[in-house]
């Protein structure tokens, strides 16, 4: 996949801004690097649904890959312990 989007949920958006500046940057910076390729790195798919999830840290972010529409959505940015409940 090369050049896809990315787009933010609204929850996604007010989980990012209550993060500690340092920590958000960390966690931008990780997924600007998923548009170069979306299923490599310091990822990995997630049991049972079909969305993804990439590990910064203590934090998790969790998103879908749109192959046709070339966009990656990120659903959630969590601490891990609260990455896996719905």
């Amino acid at each position: 996949m090369i050049n896809c989007e990315i787009e933010f949920s609204k929850s996604a958006q007010k989980e990012l801004k209550k993060l500690l500046p340092q920590t958000r940057l960390s966690i931008v910076g990780a997924i600007d690097k998923l548009v170069i390729n979306p299923r490599k790195g310091n990822v990995r798919p997630m049991v049972g649904v079909k969305s993804w999830r990439l590990r910064v840290g203590e934090y998790r972010v969790v998103y879908d890959i749109y192959d046709k529409k070339l966009v990656i959505l990120i659903i959630k940015v969590r601490h891990r312990k609260d990455a896996y409940r719905r």
